[in-house]
């Protein structure tokens, strides 16, 4: 069972060591100053994004915030690697495909939510056969043959329930939070359990975590 989104990524970067803003324990990286006059944030900003204690709503929350700011300094290197190319006479921005008779092929990306996967088959020059894996159809997956919980599952267990109030007042607020910090891509529902009483609580598709 694995957990996919910005909070993942940024673990994985941090610790893998495989760009320069890598520290083993942390992500260090700068956004430059302004050239703009008069813009908002005009001075250099420095960024320092450690791997937390353990995961949780919070730090998924807080993963994505500093994602934002990573990419912006990702973007900024491909902008100016680019000018270089252009620079140096190179202005070739994609590659001649013929579409193949027959043929498989898979392609993989990060979204914000986290991976996504494609595969295709190809037959007589139509697609055959089409599947997509989607970042919340990990997150959301069920357990696994050895009974290990999905990811939506496992921040479940254990929340700290703040709610004050009787039952009929209850809205899993708590519940909810958790859930909406996966930023999860479809339209679903939290339902709690309280004795005899089922709490529904809608969550909207392409929610914004609280």
């Amino acid at each position: 069972m694995v957990e996919l989104g910005p909070l993942a990524r940024m673990w994985v970067t941090a610790k893998a060591g495989l760009v320069p803003e890598s520290t083993g324990k942390s992500i260090k990286f700068e956004l430059p100053a302004a050239v703009i006059p008069g813009f908002k944030y005009s001075e250099k900003m420095e960024f320092e994004w450690k791997i937390p204690e353990k995961p949780n709503a919070v730090e998924r929350i807080r993963a994505r915030a500093y994602y934002q700011a990573y990419s912006a300094s990702c973007v900024l290197k491909l902008v100016m690697n680019a000018l270089e190319l252009l620079k140096a006479g190179k202005t070739d921005v994609w590659t001649h495909y013929e579409k193949p008779r027959e043929g498989i092929g898979f392609g993989a990306i990060e979204a914000m939510r986290g991976a996504c996967s494609h595969w295709c088959v190809m037959k007589k020059g139509v697609i055959h056969n089409y599947q997509y894996q989607a970042p919340t159809t990990w997150n959301a997956s069920c357990r696994d043959p050895e009974e290990k919980p999905g990811p939506y599952e496992e921040a479940l267990l254990q929340t700290p329930i703040t709610e004050a109030g009787g039952s009929e007042e209850w809205k899993g607020i708590d519940i909810v939070r958790t859930i909406r910090s996966f930023d999860p891509c479809l339209g679903c529902a939290v339902h709690v359990h309280i004795g005899k009483q089922i709490v529904k609580h809608e969550l909207l598709p392409f929610s914004i975590p609280l």
